[in-house]
C-alpha cells in the first residue's frame, strides 16, 4: 500500500503544473477575449453618438440656412411678418420628441423668438450672451454642457448656430434631451454597461441602464468611479468602478463646451485566476484528490508502522520501545512520582513444554489481556518479550499495583500452575533514568524469583 500512497502523491505533483499551466493560458485567453468585446463596444456606441451628434450639427446649421431665419437675421428691425415665419420654423423644429425648446438670439444675448414643444411662446427679456458665443463663427456650431431646460425642466443639451446673414450676429439655438442622447447609444449588450462620461471631471453625464428623467440628478458630486477611465488612454482598457472597461475618447469640435468618452464596462468582475474552465478545473481536482489521498494514506501508513513497531504483536501490549519512550516521559515531567512493575511467569517452560508452543501463546494473551485490564486503573500494560511482563503505574499506588499485576499473571489449571515473580523500581526516588528503572526492577525480579525456588525446595 505504502508504493501506492507513494505513486499518487508523484502522480498529483505531476498534473499540478499542467493544469496550472492550462488554467493561466485559459485565464489570460479570456481575459483578452473580454477586453476585445468591451473595445469593440465602445468603438461601436461611440460612433452611434457621433452620429448622434453629427444629425444635430446637420439640423442646426439646416436650420440656421432657412430663408425666413435668413430673412429674420438680415433685418435691422425685424417685421411681424419676419418674426411669425421664423416662430413657425422653430415650433415645426420642436415639435420632434427629443428636441424640447428652440430660440433666435442675438449675439448680445437678447431673444427674438421662442418655441417650446411645438409651440411659439413670448422671448424672455434676458438671456445669456454666452450660449451664443461658441457658434458666432460662420459654420460654427456648439454643443453645450447638461442643463436643466428653464421651459421644461428636462435635462437637455442645447445645439447652437450662427445664421448665415449680413448685420449683427444672429444665433439659432434647439435644446436635444439628454434622454435622447442616451437612447441613441444603444442597446448594450448582456456582459457589459456603457457610460458617457466628461472627460476633464470624469463625471458620468449618461448611464444607458438609467433614463434621464426631470428628478433625477445628473451627476453626483464627488463621484470618481470613472475618473481613472477619463485619464486613460484612447482604446484602453483599465478598470472604472471595480470593472474591467475600455475607453473610447470622441473628438470635440471648435466651440464645444463637453468633452465625451464612451466607457463600455464589464457588468461582472473580470475572471479570476479560480474561475476555472472544465478541465483544468478537473485536473486540479483530481491532483488535489491523489495528493490528499495520498498524503492521508502515507500519514495513516506512518501511523500503522509506528504502533507495529511500539506494540507487542502476540498480546496487542506495548512492547519494550513504547515503555522505554513511556519511562522519559515519566521522568521528563515536573514532579514525577511512578512505580515500575517488571514481572516473570513462573512455570512457564514447563507449561509450553507440556502442552506446546501454541498452547503457550494463548496462555500469553490470555494473561496480557487479564494484565491489561488489572492495571487500566493504575497505569498502563507491557510485555517485554517471552515471559517478561510489565507496569509502569502511579507510585502512590505501589503495593496495589504489585498484587494486581501479580494476580493477573497467574493462572492455575490441570497439571499446570503459572505464577507471577515481580521486582519494583520507584522513579526518580530508586532510579534517575529509564535504564537505572529497568536494571534495579530486574535485579529485584530474580531476587524474588530466587526466594520463591527456595521456598518450593525446602
Amino acid at each position: 500500500m505504502r508504493t501506492l500512497y507513494v505513486l499518487a502523491v508523484v502522480l498529483g505533483i505531476a498534473v499540478v503544473p499542467t493544469a496550472l499551466s492550462l488554467a493561466t493560458a485559459d485565464h489570460h485567453r479570456r481575459l483578452e477575449d473580454l477586453r476585445r468585446d468591451l473595445r469593440s463596444a465602445a468603438d461601436s456606441h461611440a460612433a452611434r453618438i457621433e452620429s448622434h451628434e453629427a444629425r444635430s450639427r446637420d439640423t442646426i446649421r439646416l436650420l440656421a440656412a432657412e430663408p425666413a431665419l435668413r430673412r429674420l437675421a438680415a433685418a435691422r428691425r425685424p417685421a411681424t411678418a419676419d418674426l411669425r415665419d421664423a416662430a413657425t420654423v422653430l415650433s415645426t423644429v420642436t415639435g420632434q420628441p427629443t428636441v424640447h425648446a428652440a430660440r433666435i438670439v442675438r449675439a448680445d444675448g437678447r431673444e427674438l423668438v421662442r418655441a417650446v414643444r411645438g409651440r411659439p411662446v413670448a422671448p424672455r427679456a434676458a438671456s445669456r450672451p454666452a450660449a451664443a458665443r461658441g457658434a458666432l463663427l460662420p459654420g460654427g456650431v456648439r454643443i453645450s454642457r447638461p442643463y436643466r431646460s428653464p421651459d421644461t425642466g428636462e435635462w437637455v443639451v442645447s445645439v447652437s448656430g450662427r445664421v448665415p446673414a449680413a448685420g449683427t450676429p444672429v444665433v439659432v439655438q434647439f435644446e436635444g434631451s439628454l434622454e435622447g442622447l442616451r437612447r441613441a447609444i444603444g442597446e448594450p449588450g448582456p456582459g457589459y454597461g456603457v457610460v458617457v462620461v466628461e472627460r476633464r471631471d470624469g463625471v458620468a453625464i449618461v448611464d444607458r441602464d438609467r433614463a434621464v428623467t426631470r428628478g433625477a440628478r445628473l451627476a453626483v458630486p464627488g463621484d470618481q468611479r470613472f475618473t481613472r477611465a477619463a485619464a486613460a488612454p484612447d482604446d484602453a482598457v483599465t478598470e472604472a468602478a471595480g470593472r474591467l472597461s475600455a475607453v473610447r475618447h470622441l473628438e470635440p469640435l471648435p466651440g464645444d463646451e463637453m468633452e465625451l468618452s464612451v466607457v463600455a464596462r464589464a457588468r461582472r468582475a473580470a475572471p479570476g485566476p479560480l474561475d476555472l474552465p472544465a478541465l483544468p478545473a478537473g485536473l486540479l481536482a483530481a491532483a488535489c484528490a491523489l495528493l490528499l489521498g495520498g498524503a492521508l494514506g502515507l500519514h495513516h501508513e506512518r501511523r500503522r508502522l509506528e504502533r507495529v513497531a511500539s506494540t507487542d504483536a502476540l498480546t496487542g501490549l506495548a512492547n519494550r520501545r513504547s515503555l522505554e519512550a513511556a519511562l522519559r516521559r515519566e521522568l521528563e515531567r515536573p514532579h514525577p512520582d511512578a512505580v515500575l512493575v517488571l514481572l516473570d511467569l513462573d512455570g512457564f517452560k514447563s507449561y509450553n513444554d507440556t502442552f506446546g508452543h501454541p498452547a503457550g501463546d494463548d496462555l500469553l494473551r490470555r494473561r496480557g489481556a487479564a494484565l491489561r485490564e488489572a492495571i487500566a486503573p493504575l497505569g498502563a500494560a507491557f510485555r517485554l518479550g517471552g515471559d517478561e511482563f510489565c507496569a509502569l503505574c502511579d507510585g502512590s499506588r505501589r503495593a496495589e499495583a504489585e498484587a494486581a499485576a501479580a494476580a493477573a499473571l497467574s493462572e492455575r489449571g490441570a497439571g499446570y500452575a503459572i505464577e507471577a515473580s515481580y521486582g519494583t523500581a520507584a522513579l526518580p526516588g530508586e532510579a534517575a533514568t529509564p535504564s537505572d528503572a529497568l536494571h534495579l526492577a530486574d535485579v529485584r525480579m530474580y531476587e524474588s524469583k530466587r526466594r520463591r525456588r527456595a521456598a518450593r525446595a525446602a
